[in-house]
């Protein structure tokens, strides 16, 4: 099997999630009330597997191994798979995963004004979605075998899929534009930004290998 990395300089998945789960858990350590520590670190421990997990798509392996072109963005991807192996996620931690690199557009015509989400890439309307999504699908044997070693380490029981199969991402057209998100009633954005934020943070920690 191919091993599947996460940067370029040969750092496997596997090695970056479980750095980025690890940095997750102690960022909570330093949270009020241990109820909340409790509650927030086991959810950003499935957040934390599942963030990169669309690493894994044939053209990010290649842009990593063989230096080519792809030009997608692999955290939309990682948003979709999670909410298939973990439907219990809210939109919330979703919503995490989603933007852990990359901001919301305002809207459809101010995305390209700063570094968001591109829109041509979610599963609404007419997009790239189905031709991103079928390069992961084409790692599954790996993804679920790297999948499986991270709920093992991590004590999680769940069965996965002998075929994957997409469900969208989870979240709405509105949950995905800033200016529209606020009228989303069944959304707490103030809880997504605080998983967004302590993801980011240990993901900058992983990244950096600073975890002292």
């Amino acid at each position: 099997m191919n091993e599947l990395l996460a940067k370029s300089d040969g750092e496997t998945l596997l090695e970056h999630t479980i750095n980025v789960v690890e940095s997750a858990k102690n960022i909570c350590k330093s949270l009020p009330h241990n109820d909340v520590q409790d509650d927030i670190s086991s959810i950003l421990v499935k957040v934390g597997i599942m963030h990169d997990i669309g690493k894994s798509a044939v053209g990010f392996q290649n842009l990593l191994k063989e230096k080519k072109t792809w030009g997608h963005r692999h955290e939309i991807i990682s948003a979709g798979v999670a909410n298939v192996i973990f439907p219990d996620l809210s939109k919330e931690a979703l919503f995490a995963i989603i933007t852990h690199h990359r901001n919301l557009p305002r809207d459809i015509f101010t995305e390209k004004n700063e570094k968001c989400l591109p829109s041509s890439e979610l599963p609404f309307d007419n997009t790239s979605w189905g031709q991103i999504t079928k390069e992961w699908i084409q790692n599954w044997v790996e993804a679920k075998e790297l999948l499986l070693s991270l709920f093992e380490y991590y004590n999680i029981k769940t069965n996965l899929p002998s075929e994957f199969e997409f469900r969208g991402i989870g979240l709405s057209k509105k949950i995905l534009t800033r200016d529209s998100q606020k009228k989303e009633k069944e959304f707490n954005s103030e809880y997504a930004s605080l998983l967004r934020g302590l993801l980011m943070t240990a993901d900058h920690i992983a990244s950096a290998h600073q975890f002292d």
